[in-house]
């Protein structure tokens, strides 16, 4: 796997980062030990150990079935074994666990857009976005702005998509993943958006 797409994949999306450094208060605490599970399947995804993640995750849920992030993260994993099917279920789950989980979203529209369910796709893209604006009100972070202007981009296209990097960037000019995503954008890659979901075009 090319480096630089590994670091904005697990980095910008897969981790989840700003789930687990601005939770809420009264949020949902996952067990210590799937906590752990989950830690170190991310470690196995940055490495492309793809069948070690599921079976770190699969643990991890078993553990603590309320850990939605690891539901998640298990989807990813499967995703990039091509594995699409299995992982609608998963994120099903994880946002009847937790509603606002917006990478949860995200993901579910590239998987169903993977499967050529374009209602699905489109309409996940749209709650991924919307669950982003909010958060960006509470916090605002770049990687939750540059996480909503990809969902934007998948969502409704082209235009809209560079106008959300463009203002990412206005607000961070020295924020370097969004400068690269936006040139993938204005080039028509739109296929570079889809590849740590379905991995094996890269191999």
């Amino acid at each position: 796997m090319r480096p630089l797409i590994a670091a904005i994949a697990v980095g910008l999306l897969v981790a989840g980062c700003y789930q687990e450094t601005q939770r809420p208060r009264d949020a949902y605490v996952p067990k210590t030990h799937a906590q752990q599970l989950n830690n170190q399947a991310m470690d196995a995804l940055k490495a492309d150990r793809n069948d070690e993640a599921v079976q770190l995750l699969s643990q991890a849920v078993e553990e603590d079935p309320r850990f939605a992030q690891a539901y998640v993260n298990k989807a990813v994993a499967l995703g990039r074994l091509g594995r699409f099917e299995e992982t609608l279920g998963l994120l099903a789950t994880a946002t009847q666990l937790e509603p606002d989980l917006a990478d949860a979203y995200l993901f579910r529209g590239v998987f169903a857009e993977r499967l050529q369910k374009t209602d699905d796709a489109l309409n996940s893209y749209a709650k991924a976005a919307t669950l982003l604006t909010a958060k960006m009100k509470e916090t605002p972070a770049p990687d939750l702005a540059t996480s909503r202007a990809i969902a934007l981009y998948l969502g409704t296209g082209k235009v809209q998509g560079l106008e959300a990097f463009n203002a990412v960037l206005a607000q961070y000019p020295d924020y370097s993943r969004a400068r690269f995503l936006r040139e993938k954008i204005q080039q028509g890659d739109r296929a570079y958006f889809m590849w740590w979901v379905a991995d094996q075009d890269s191999r």
